[in-house]
């Protein structure tokens, strides 16, 4: 039996050919929404300089005539009371040098002294005030009285044209269209540019579910953009899909084998369709389900991005924006990590450690996380111990954490009223195999046996409805429940339809011999109340190796703001020169942050080349690679720890504290 090869479909944008706007496709959205943004800013911003610049044009030709016409009737206070026609004839053709000036005159209670132009006729009882300026036409008429110790003698009177105005603003207008030309068309080009980095690489995975889902075609595969999470996440779909392809396969191979024995297999042969069937189906809700989970982050992340670029919107709106942002941006975040946990899990990669852990820190850890969502929902949620505990065991906190997450925040998820109980045991604890066992207990919906009986398959959720109503992809449980397995022991589930459920997860906790056994830290009861404590100022000098302009300045922001000094180099080689000069000039850094891909000498050559010079100061590791090896790959190369992008401010500052802190019996890492 001939087996098509897999098909690596090239990215092509989704079609977007309907009327319905809400159809138009990310990325024109995002190229029309950013370019209309910055039109009418720019129109906006233009018209205003343009109007702006006009009245004020306008008011300086007012004062300097009034000032121009005042002078004139200063001067002409002698003339006009001996009645010197000449003095005020030469008085006023010092306006003509002016071709602005199309008329002025000189009068004397009622009478024309001396003028020029198409002067206005004299007013009959000159008042003691100057008149206000008018404006007609293109005309500007300014007067100003002549006065004699103190009463007026006669009046000034100079007619301006204003063409030279009118000439001015269509000027402005000619420069500011071509401005606002330029302007367009760098905002389209920068707009295309970003649309394409952010949205053609989830388009593309968006196609690939829908071409799968629609057509069964197990053989296609997506293209990788780059390195990054969602890069990650390709990698992962791509082995999932592969998978798929080769069950699929030997199914069929099974079910061509079985159709030449019809007569006698016919049960097996219809198993194996049916088998086939339902592989088909989860594949396919599989991949619809990513799609809906993927689009439904990244729809808020572009819709409240493009709120953000409203002038209107108040400081409290925009916040929310990016609180709302950031929200999605973490749950797309957690959504890859499953995928990606998942994948290490059937690929027989995942590891865990076995290290002393502080259940207590664990269990208030996890308490002060759930507990904004479980406000959120109106519900109590509850963390204490029904025993006394360890003040340590022997696992993995990063594992157990994650665990306990899965857990509660199911638990928080499916009730709507009521309390989600989290109670810690110590069972056997004077064994040779003392274990923890943590009940996450709620009054939610609860489960019949059918649909508990499906929870810790992968991609499977009670039934399709849960799915409707609370979304999700159904990795969590599946997740926790070989996390759990790999740490030596299970998870088990209770539950009653409209009572609610109690998930009991159950590990080995080690030796416990010499190990304290108490009732409460400090002789208080647990809840799930305790707030984070603030990381204390950074006064550290930080060496910051990263080539990504954003990076550098999302980074050095985070580490200056806590109070620390950063110094920023762009590559490996440029990080190995200012660490050693640094320490020759005995102002060593404190610690380096160390990005593994970077061009010239990457981290980890940068790291090896460190420490081959004997460099003894701390080297964490930055890196958008998340997979089984990498970490250990850092450290062999001579990191003393290791962070992954995006960036998490707290886990950040705690990484730089603990990576300073003194400790004498600390030897450098080796490369």
């Amino acid at each position: 039996m001939n087996r098509r090869p897999a098909t690596e479909l090239p990215p092509t944008r989704v079609p977007t050919d309907r009327s319905d706007h809400s159809s138009i496709s990310i990325r024109r959205r995002l190229l029309l929404q950013t370019t209309g943004v910055a039109l009418a800013t720019l129109i906006a911003f233009g018209a205003a300089t343009t109007v702006f610049d006009s009245i004020e044009a306008r008011g300086r030709t007012i004062h300097d005539m009034g000032i121009r016409t005042e002078n004139i009737a200063l001067n002409a206070s002698a003339a006009v009371e001996f009645g010197d026609a000449e003095v005020a004839q030469e008085l006023l053709d010092t306006l003509r040098n002016d071709p602005r000036i199309i008329a002025a005159s000189i009068s004397d209670l009622g009478m024309e002294l001396a003028s020029f132009g198409d002067a206005p006729p004299p007013p009959l009882a000159p008042a003691a005030t100057a008149p206000e300026p008018t404006i007609s036409g293109l005309r500007l008429t300014t007067s100003a009285p002549i006065l004699a110790e103190g009463l007026p003698i006669g009046s000034v009177t100079v007619i301006r044209d204003l063409s030279d105005l009118r000439e001015h603003l269509i000027h402005r207008l000619a420069l500011g269209g071509i401005v606002l030309v330029v302007a367009m068309a760098i905002a389209g080009l920068l707009a295309a540019a970003l649309q394409r980095r952010i949205t053609a690489p989830l388009e593309h995975l968006a196609e690939i579910a829908q071409r799968v889902t629609g057509s069964h075609e197990g053989s296609l595969r997506a293209t990788k953009f780059h390195d990054d999470e969602i890069g990650g996440l390709t990698d992962a779909i791509n082995t999932m899909l592969g998978r798929i392809e080769r069950r699929d396969a030997e199914l069929a191979r099974h079910r061509d084998e079985l159709e030449l024995l019809i007569a006698e297999r016919t049960a097996d042969l219809v198993e194996a369709k049916l088998a086939a069937e339902a592989s088909n189906d989860a594949k396919s809700q599989f991949l619809a389900n990513m799609s809906h989970e993927i689009r439904t982050p990244m729809t808020a992340i572009l819709g409240y991005a493009d709120l953000l670029l409203d002038p209107e919107h108040s400081a409290d709106e925009r916040a929310d924006c990016v609180r709302t942002i950031q929200r999605n941006g973490k749950h797309l975040i957690a959504l890859i990590n499953d995928i990606l946990d998942l994948t290490k899990i059937e690929a027989g990669k995942m590891t865990v450690e076995r290290v002393e852990t502080d259940p207590w820190q664990i269990l208030d850890e996890v308490g002060s996380l759930m507990l904004h969502r479980a406000d959120e929902k109106g519900i109590t949620l509850v963390v204490e111990n029904r025993t006394p505990l360890p003040t340590r065991i022997a696992s993995d906190p990063t594992r157990l954490r994650q665990i306990l997450v899965n857990l509660v925040g199911n638990a928080v998820k499916f009730t709507e009223a009521g309390e989600v109980r989290v109670e810690a045991i110590l069972v056997d604890g004077e064994s040779d195999a003392p274990r923890l066992h943590v009940e996450v207990t709620d009054t939610g919906i609860g489960m019949s046996p059918e649909q508990a009986s499906k929870l810790f398959r992968a991609f499977t959720q009670a039934d399709e409805t849960m799915t409707r109503r609370f979304g999700g992809t159904g990795l969590g449980l599946a997740i926790s429940r070989h996390l759990a397995e790999l740490l030596g022991g299970t998870i088990e589930v209770a539950s009653t339809l409209g009572e609610g459920s109690t998930f009991t997860l159950v590990i080995p906790c080690g030796s416990l011999q010499g190990v304290e056994i108490i009732a409460s830290p400090e002789g208080k009861h647990r809840r799930a109340t305790t707030e984070v404590t603030a990381v204390d100022t950074l006064e550290r000098r930080i060496l910051l190796a990263e080539d990504g302009p954003d990076n550098q300045k999302l980074i050095s922001f985070l580490l200056e703001r806590a109070g620390a000094e950063v110094t920023i180099v762009g590559n490996g080689r440029l990080a190995v020169e200012a660490a050693l000069a640094a320490r020759e000039d005995e102002s060593p850094f404190d610690v380096i942050l160390m990005d593994m891909q970077m061009p010239e000498l990457d981290g980890y050559g940068a790291a090896r080349e460190l420490r081959g010079a004997g460099y003894p100061g701390p080297i964490i590791a930055l890196t958008a690679h998340a997979m089984t090896g990498d970490r250990e790959q850092c450290l062999a190369a001579g990191c003393t720890d290791y962070l992954t992008k995006p960036v998490d401010r707290e886990a950040l500052i705690a990484a730089v504290a603990r990576a300073t802190q003194p400790d004498p019996d600390r030897a450098p890492a080796r490369g």
